[in-house]
């Protein structure tokens, strides 16, 4: 009669323990919706994730056209022409001090990369400082001048090891005069050969809205990301020929994006 006692006191100990553990679950977790899919009229995508309830969002701006694509001999020009988007120093001061973000460019083989965070309440703000950047590029003779100057002496001050020797000669090996065979970041020589003339032609050919594709992520609406994409980047310049585009990966606190872009 106890055996019989206890095993009952046992099955409903374990029926309650599942009741209880199913409930906990949805209370604890939290879930976001699938990302969704725009295009703005000039071509540029746009793919939205809504984290309700965030308090920041993030943009990452791939420009699908990379370091593959500097002219022999000028190895760097896409690099210059990542770094020229926001020439002043300032404004990376601006984005972690009064947005509570952050601001990163950087450039591979395969692309330019713009990542710019902030507050969720700064939204229109973050889009119209990204909005100059693309827009309305500082292509000074001055600003020019600046990034140059400023990528060769960070070329100069950093010490080259055996292993960054060891990866360009193999590099030059395996590829030979091929783009992928040469520096993304080029060389002080290089970059001392790069004229505002080329960038601007660089500017023209790959700096285009329908080669490119803008991730955003955070506490936003969808009808007032895209209000506000319409508004501040729509007027974006859309290119009349077809540039190759590559995959990028998003990455967010707990989340992470990967997206292939295939031209159409």
């Amino acid at each position: 009669m106890i055996k019989r006692i206890t095993r009952h006191s046992y099955f409903h100990y374990s029926i309650c323990l599942l009741l209880v553990s199913l409930i906990c679950v949805p209370a604890g977790a939290q879930t976001y919706a699938e990302p969704e899919q725009e295009q703005l009229l000039n071509g540029l995508k746009v793919v939205f994730w809504q984290r309700p309830g965030d308090a920041n969002v993030l943009l990452k701006l791939r420009i699908n056209s990379g370091a593959a694509f500097d002219l022999a001999g000028k190895d760097g020009t896409m690099a210059l022409l990542g770094d020229v988007l926001f020439p002043d120093p300032t404004t990376r001061d601006y984005f972690n001090e009064q947005l509570g973000g952050k601001l990163e460019v950087s450039t591979n083989y395969d692309g330019i990369d713009v990542l710019v965070s902030g507050k969720a309440s700064e939204f229109e703000r973050i889009v119209e400082l990204l909005r100059g950047a693309l827009v309305t590029t500082q292509l000074t003779p001055e600003n020019v001048a600046r990034v140059r100057e400023a990528r060769i002496k960070q070329l100069s001050e950093k010490p080259s090891s055996a292993a960054d020797s060891a990866d360009r000669a193999i590099a030059a090996r395996l590829f030979g005069t091929f783009p992928y065979g040469r520096s993304p970041g080029g060389s002080s020589e290089s970059l001392s050969k790069i004229e505002r003339a080329d960038l601007m032609l660089a500017r023209e050919r790959f700096l285009n809205a329908d080669n490119a594709t803008l991730v955003v992520i955070g506490g936003v609406a969808k009808t007032r990301v895209m209000r506000t994409l319409r508004q501040l980047i729509g007027p974006w310049q859309k290119s009349d020929r077809t540039v190759p585009a590559g995959g990028f990966s998003a990455s967010y606190p707990g989340q992470s994006l990967t997206l292939y872009v295939i031209p159409s």
